[in-house]
């Protein structure tokens, strides 16, 4: 079983989010944030029970950005999701420690791959 927290403010594409992986990738949990404030909630009341977090950038209260630097400290894959990905969002991802960039828009099955490579799930299952 893998626990994953995903933050977004679209509630439409959280749930896109979810039934793409969960539908794909059998034995995922994963826990939903409405912004960048509510994920670092959420992860800090226990950090190590997630094995993957995927944020969008462009959030309201917390981006996603500044919620990955509050949590780079702890050894975890983190993707960053943006639809304005730039050369100075990049070096940030790299800064603190994030392990894929993607922007939108992609295709699902590119998520899907990402989550397995990190997760270290043989794309057979």
């Amino acid at each position: 079983m893998y626990k994953l927290l995903i933050a977004d403010d679209e509630p439409i594409i959280l749930i896109a989010y979810k039934r793409t992986l969960n539908k794909s990738i059998s034995g995922l949990e994963i826990e939903c944030a409405n912004n960048g404030q509510e994920a670092l909630v959420k992860f800090l009341a226990d950090p190590n029970s997630y094995d993957l977090v995927i944020t969008d950038n462009n959030m309201p209260k917390m981006t996603g950005m500044e919620f990955l630097e509050n949590i780079q400290k702890y050894n975890l894959p983190k993707i960053l999701i943006s639809g304005t990905l730039n050369y100075q969002i990049i070096q940030q991802a790299e800064q603190y420690g994030i392990s894929k960039t993607m922007e939108k828009p992609f295709e699902s099955e590119d998520l899907i791959k990402i989550v397995q490579e990190l997760l270290g799930i043989d794309e057979s299952q």
